[in-house]
């Protein structure tokens, strides 16, 4: 009994090792050094792709969508979103 018992907390040990090291953790995607939003905007929320950086940003008047390159400093598109 003693030997079918440490089988079973061995066998465990490994099932649960080899799914912690086959899923792994995700990384959380890097957010950049500086992120260049219009002044008078607040970021409220990120988005990355593989070509692509989403800003979603809020003022006075609303929320707006940037769209840029990773590693740009520049906003290559921005549309604003309408209730």
């Amino acid at each position: 009994m003693t030997l079918l018992t440490a089988t079973l907390i061995l066998g465990m040990i490994t099932i649960t090792g080899l799914l912690v090291w086959r899923l792994g953790f995700p990384s959380a995607p890097t957010l950049p050094a500086e992120i260049p939003l219009p002044p008078g905007q607040v970021l409220t929320g990120y988005a990355q792709g593989s070509g692509w950086v989403v800003l979603i940003a809020q003022d006075e008047e609303g929320q707006v969508v940037h769209l840029l390159r990773p590693g740009a400093s520049e906003i290559h598109q921005s549309v604003r979103v309408r209730p």
